[in-house]
């Protein structure tokens, strides 16, 4: 049997882009568990930040997403990397991260 896991799914309220709407809580939990198939492990995604992942538990912890049996905070980080030439074979993986 297959299950449905969902490990990078960003909640109302992700910084830096945010495109769900002024009190979109209600929408996002009701989505998630009229899915099909269902969701049964869900990665909640916000950058640099748990607090989305702690607001959905929060819901779950009040009954919420009944069929969502593992919760767990998904962390995402941007870097700003460039690769740089090493000798004569080009960019091959190297990468130099600056500010």
């Amino acid at each position: 049997m297959w299950r449905r896991w969902d490990p990078h799914l960003h909640a109302p309220g992700t910084a830096l882009n945010n495109q769900f709407g002024a009190d979109a809580w209600e929408e996002y939990l009701r989505i998630i568990e009229e899915s099909e198939p269902r969701i049964e492990a869900l990665g909640v995604t916000d950058y640099y930040s748990i607090d989305d992942y702690e607001t959905v538990v929060d819901h779950k912890q009040a009954g919420r997403l009944p069929d969502v049996g593992l919760i767990f905070p998904n962390v995402e980080l941007r870097l700003h990397a460039k690769p740089t030439p090493r000798g004569n074979d080009g960019y091959l993986g190297s990468m130099s991260l600056y500010g």
